[in-house]
């Protein structure tokens, strides 16, 4: 769970990573790959503005192996705000409450998932780093 978990609890249950990715660790699992972000600790502004610990799990992105469809992929899809991009051609389906954005292939029909993004949800706003005043 993204804001909660760690690099130690990643590992335990998946062992080492199989490589790397920019700087995100990557496990290739049998029906996708799996990228963790870890947080740099004390606001670090590459963190997207989260004051957890060194090594707490900031973002998990998830990428289908294969084929895998938007509307099958069990997301109650009312919850999530549509909207759709040019540039890449992509659709997103964000829902901030719940942390979750998913990006679909915008020319398929149906949509078929590109990646699903696991961020902190609105519940861990006790995690924001506080706002910097403006000069």
């Amino acid at each position: 769970m993204p804001g909660r978990a760690t690099r130690a609890d990643v590992e335990r249950l998946l062992g080492k990573p199989q490589g790397m990715v920019a700087s995100s660790p990557l496990y290739e699992l049998p029906e996708e790959n799996v990228l963790f972000t870890y947080s740099r600790g004390n606001c670090d502004p590459q963190d997207g503005g989260w004051n957890v610990p060194a090594g707490t799990i900031i973002e998990i992105e998830i990428i289908p192996q294969g084929k895998r469809l938007v509307g099958k992929a069990g997301f109650d899809l009312s919850k999530y705000r549509r909207t759709e991009t040019q540039h890449p051609p992509a659709i997103i389906y964000t829902n901030v409450e719940e942390g979750v954005t998913i990006t679909a292939r915008l020319f398929t029909d149906p949509e078929d998932i590109l990646h699903i993004n696991l961020r902190p949800s609105v519940r861990e706003l006790e995690f924001a780093c506080p706002a910097k005043p403006a000069n």
